[in-house]
C-alpha cells in the first residue's frame, strides 16, 4: 500500500462549481464543512479516469483495465477500486482568492449574445494553491497500478468547468515525485509490458473449525471526509444520509479485512454465531479531545400524538420509561416534544442527548455522466449529464462494538484505514481503531443492573406478520428471554411494556442483483422493559444472539438503556432551564418576517452564516456579516437589505439562546429559496 500527497496550483481562473446556486449566482465554489474552498475528490477521480481512458485508447492497451484501479458502477464485488482520494483544501482564503465571472452564449451567425444565456459563477483566482490532497493506493510501490495512478494525477492539466474556454488550467505536484507525466507514462508502459500474473498465497485447504472463544471489541472510527449512509431509497435525485453507520457495513468492513489475508477464515467467521456487529453511532465532533462515550441510539419511538393534550399522556405512551416526555429546556410545559431521534451519551455529569437535527451535515451536488454501459469507454456515447444532490455527515467520531471469534483478533485489532457509505473512493474514509474489551464496558454503561433494553439495529419481523405488531414483537421478546434465562417481559395495564416503531427496511447487496428487497422490521430505538433488573453479565450471550433473525445482515442488535438524559449535548442545563430560547425565538422571528419582501442572499449564503453561528457563536456570525460588504458587488448587494436586521438579532440574542437565532435564519433561508424560484 502506498500514499500520495499532492497540491494543486491554479494557473488560470477556475470554476470548480458545486451545482448549487441562487438568483444572483448560478454556481458557487465547493467548500468543506469548515467553509474552506476545496477541489472535490470525485472531480479529481473523474479527470484521472479520463486520462487513463485516453492512454488505453491511444496505446491500444488491451491488457490494462482502469476500472480495476478506479472502480466502476455495478453489482459485483469486483467493481470496487483500489484507491481512495481526499480533495485538496485552500487553508487560508483571502479576499482576492474568489471572484465572479459572467459569460453568455454567442449566436454564431450574427456574433451576438443569445437572450437569457447570461450565467454568473463564482470562481477561484489564478495563483490559488490547494494543499493536503491525498491518494491512498492499495497496491505496492512502483507496481503497474501505482505508476498508473501517479501518471493519471500528474497528467491533469485543467480542472473545473469551462475547461475548453481556458478556465481551470493547473499544475499538480505530488510530494516526493519528481517525474513528469511523460516520464511516468514511459515507466507505466514499461511496467505493463513486463507485468506477470502473480498468484496470491493460497488459503488453507478445507473449511476452518473455529475453536477459540468469542471476544468483544471496541470500534472507534474517526472520519476525515464526509460520510453518507442512506437509510431509505429514493427515486428523486436527492440522497439523504442517516446519522449511523449500519451494523451490516461494520460487519462487511471487518470481514473484508480478514478476507484480504485469509478468505477461508472470513467465510467461517461470517457463518459463525460468535460474530455479531453493532452500528457505529456518533459520539463526538472529530476535533474534540474529550473522553469518548459509548453512544446509544434512540429514535422515533419517543413520539407522541399531536391531537391529545399533554396531561392525558401516560409515561408508557410517550417515552421509553427512562426518558422525559417533554423537552423542558426548549419547549413550553404544555407543548411536549413530538419526537426524539439521536443518541444518548454517558458523561461524568450524567447522560446527555445529542439530537440528530443538531448533528452537522453537508450538502453536496454531483454531476454524473451516464451511458448505456456500466462504465464510460470508447465504444459508448454519453447520453446526458445528470445532477444529483447528497447530504452527508461531516467528519465525526463514531463508536460501536462487536463480538468476534477469537481467530479474528490478530487481523482486525489495531489502527488501520477504513471507509464507509457511498462513494468510498472519494468519501467516507478515516482511521478505525479496534481493541479487545470486556462485555461490561459497553453493556452496563456504568450501571450494574439492566431493566430497559433498546434496539440498536432493525429487528427483523417474519414475512407473514400482520395485525398487532406489538403483540408479535412481545411474543418474540418472550421467547428470547426464556431462551437465555432472563426475567420475562413486564406487562402494564395496557399490555406488554414495549414501545416500538414498525416500518420497512431496504437493503443493498452487490451479490444479489443490487437491491436486497424490502423487509418488515421494528426500527432502531424501540424499547422494552423486563420485569426485574438483570446483571449485565447475564446479558452477554443474549446480546450476542440478538433478537430475531438476520444476524449476518446486521439485524437484532440490542443495548442496555443508559437512563434518562438530563441535558442536551453542548448546552448548559442551568442556562437552558431559564427558557430564554422561547422569547428569543419570538423576537428573532418578528425581525425576520419583514425581510420576506426584501432582496435576499442565496440559501447557501444564509446557511454559511448559520454555520458560523453554530460553530463560532454570535461574534463569529457578526464578523461574517461584516465581511460580506467587502466582497463582490453582486454578493454585497444581496446582503444589503438584511445585514442590519440580522446583526440586531445576533447582538440582542444571548449566547445560550443562539439556537433561536439559528432557527429564525433557517426560516429566512426557506423564504430565500421560494423567492429564488419565483419571477421578480
Amino acid at each position: 500500500m502506498s500514499f500520495l500527497s499532492f497540491n494543486i496550483c491554479l494557473l488560470t481562473d477556475t470554476e470548480p462549481g458545486t451545482g448549487l446556486g441562487s438568483v444572483n449566482t448560478d454556481n458557487y465554489i465547493p467548500r468543506d464543512h469548515l467553509g474552506r474552498p476545496v477541489i472535490p475528490a470525485s472531480h479529481i477521480k473523474g479527470l484521472m479516469r479520463e486520462e487513463l481512458q485516453n492512454i488505453k485508447k491511444q496505446l491500444a492497451l488491451d491488457n490494462f483495465s482502469y476500472d480495476s484501479i478506479l472502480g466502476k458502477g455495478g453489482k459485483s464485488i469486483e467493481c470496487e477500486g483500489i484507491i481512495k482520494i481526499t480533495g485538496p483544501i485552500m487553508e487560508n482564503e483571502g479576499e482576492a482568492d474568489t471572484l465572479m465571472i459572467s459569460r453568455t452564449a454567442i449566436h454564431y451567425p450574427t456574433g451576438t449574445a443569445l437572450d437569457k444565456t447570461l450565467r454568473t459563477t463564482q470562481a477561484l483566482a489564478a495563483g490559488s494553491v490547494f494543499t493536503n490532497g491525498g491518494v491512498q493506493i492499495n497496491a505496492a510501490n512502483n507496481s503497474v497500478e501505482d505508476i498508473a495512478v501517479r501518471f493519471a494525477l500528474r497528467a491533469i492539466s485543467s480542472i473545473g468547468g469551462n475547461r475548453n474556454r481556458g478556465s481551470g488550467r493547473c499544475r499538480i505536484e505530488i510530494n516526493g515525485e519528481n517525474r513528469g507525466p511523460g516520464e511516468l507514462l514511459k515507466a507505466f508502459h514499461k511496467a505493463l509490458s513486463g507485468a506477470e500474473t502473480v498468484s496470491g498465497t493460497p488459503d488453507p485447504c478445507g473449511p476452518i473449525q473455529l475453536n477459540d472463544e468469542p471476544h468483544w471489541i471496541d470500534i472507534i472510527f474517526r472520519a476525515d471526509q464526509p460520510v453518507c449512509c442512506p437509510e431509505n431509497p429514493t427515486r428523486a435525485n436527492a440522497i439523504q444520509t442517516g446519522f449511523s453507520i449500519p451494523a451490516s457495513a461494520v460487519m462487511g468492513t471487518l470481514l473484508h479485512r480478514v478476507n484480504n489475508q485469509n478468505s477461508t477464515l472470513a467465510d467461517a467467521c461470517f457463518t459463525s454465531d460468535q460474530f455479531r456487529t453493532w452500528p457505529l453511532l456518533p459520539c463526538a465532533m472529530n476535533s474534540s479531545n474529550e473522553a469518548l462515550s459509548h453512544p446509544v441510539r434512540v429514535s422515533l419511538t419517543h413520539k407522541i400524538a399531536k391531537l391529545t393534550s399533554a396531561k392525558n399522556f401516560l409515561p408508557e405512551d410517550v417515552q421509553d420509561l427512562m426518558f422525559d416526555p417533554n423537552d423542558v429546556y426548549t419547549a413550553p410545559h404544555e407543548n411536549p416534544l413530538k419526537a426524539y431521534d439521536g443518541v444518548l451519551l454517558g458523561t461524568p455529569k450524567g447522560v446527555v442527548f445529542w439530537k440528530s437535527s443538531e448533528m452537522p451535515r453537508v450538502l453536496r451536488a454531483h454531476g454524473a455522466l451516464n451511458s448505456t454501459a456500466d462504465s464510460l469507454d470508447d465504444k459508448e456515447d454519453v447520453k446526458k449529464k445528470e445532477l444529483y444532490q447528497m447530504t452527508a455527515m461531516t467528519p465525526l467520531v463514531w463508536r460501536g462494538q462487536a463480538s468476534i471469534p477469537g481467530e479474528m483478533l490478530e487481523y482486525v485489532c489495531g489502527e488501520w484505514n477504513a471507509s464507509f457509505g457511498k462513494h468510498r473512493g472519494t468519501m467516507g474514509s478515516g482511521r478505525i481503531s479496534i481493541k479487545k474489551i470486556d462485555f461490561k464496558e459497553f453493556a452496563a454503561k456504568g450501571f450494574e443492573k439492566a431493566q430497559v433494553i433498546i434496539a440498536q439495529s432493525p429487528i427483523l419481523l417474519p414475512r407473514d406478520v400482520s395485525g398487532n405488531i406489538c403483540g408479535n414483537i412481545a411474543e418474540m421478546i418472550g421467547k428470547w428471554c426464556k431462551t437465555h434465562g432472563l426475567p420475562s417481559l413486564e406487562t402494564g395495564e395496557k399490555g406488554p411494556l414495549v414501545s416500538i416503531l414498525a416500518g420497512v427496511c431496504f437493503g443493498w447487496n452487490r451479490h444479489a442483483d443490487g437491491y436486497a428487497g424490502a423487509r418488515k422490521v421494528v426500527k432502531p430505538g424501540s424499547v422494552f422493559r423486563l420485569k426485574s433488573p438483570v446483571d449485565t453479565k447475564d446479558l452477554e450471550e443474549a446480546f450476542r444472539a440478538g433478537l430475531g433473525m438476520g444476524r449476518n445482515k446486521g439485524f437484532g442488535a440490542l443495548a442496555v438503556h443508559p437512563g434518562k438524559a438530563g441535558a442536551l449535548l453542548n448546552r448548559s442545563t442551568e442556562n437552558l432551564q431559564r427558557k430564554d430560547s422561547g422569547p428569543a425565538l419570538v423576537m428573532a422571528v418578528k425581525k425576520i418576517l419583514p425581510l420576506r419582501n426584501k432582496t435576499l442572499p442565496s440559501v447557501s449564503q444564509i446557511y454559511a452564516l448559520i454555520s458560523k453561528l453554530e460553530t463560532g457563536g454570535n461574534k463569529s456570525a457578526i464578523q461574517y456579516l461584516g465581511e460580506q460588504t467587502k466582497r463582490d458587488p453582486n454578493i454585497a448587494a444581496a446582503w444589503q437589505d438584511v445585514i442590519s436586521p440580522l446583526k440586531k438579532i445576533l447582538k440582542s440574542t444571548q449566547p445560550d439562546a443562539a439556537n433561536a437565532a439559528a432557527s429564525a435564519m433557517r426560516m429566512l433561508a426557506n423564504i430565500a429559496g421560494k423567492q429564488g424560484g419565483a419571477d421578480k
